[in-house]
């Protein structure tokens, strides 16, 4: 029987999440839509329609199928859960669908999303501390297929403050 698992994540910044979700997946050659929401939504479940579970940041079924089985039955989603993000995944749906075929075992997986989600956060945080924002305008990120992040910085013009210098003649 089919069944939706929760595994524990270690990812906890959800634009990294998404954008680290994006690159793991593009390296791979699969350019999908992944849906991003402000509240969770009910994962799709056909082989179990009473198996409940739910993701704020989901990977539909629908585009989830290959060549040899178009339809794949479960969505994949991401749940929050206090300070990290839960996976909430069905491993048999998972080994025959376009993941699973992508990345070999369900760990592989994992590894890679949470490989891309803290290289974008330490990669935000370093260029926070070394190029504020007050200081710094920052262009488009760009990530090579090699991983390489290129970012063009802009130093923003700094106010002098004047003193007034008075002169006794």
């Amino acid at each position: 029987m089919s069944h939706f698992a929760t595994i524990k994540t270690k990812l906890n910044n959800k634009e990294a999440l998404v954008e680290g979700l994006k690159q793991a997946l593009a390296r791979k050659g699969i350019f999908i839509n992944i849906e991003v929401l402000d509240q969770r939504r009910r994962l799709v479940n056909k082989y179990d329609e009473d198996d409940e579970s739910f993701g704020s940041i989901v990977i539909s079924h629908e585009v989830l199928g290959t060549p040899q089985r178009p339809n794949a039955l479960v969505d994949v989603g991401y749940l929050w859960n206090e300070d990290h993000y839960e996976l909430q995944i069905d491993s048999y749906d998972y080994n025959i669908n376009r993941l699973g075929l992508a990345f070999g075992s369900l760990q592989n997986f994992n590894n890679a999303v949470q490989l891309e989600h803290d290289a974008i956060v330490l990669f935000k945080e370093t260029l926070v501390k070394n190029y504020p924002e007050t200081e710094w305008e920052y262009g488009e990120k760009v990530v090579a297929e090699d991983g390489t992040i290129t970012m063009e910085l802009t130093k923003k013009p700094q106010l002098v403050e004047a003193q007034l210098v008075e002169a006794w003649y």
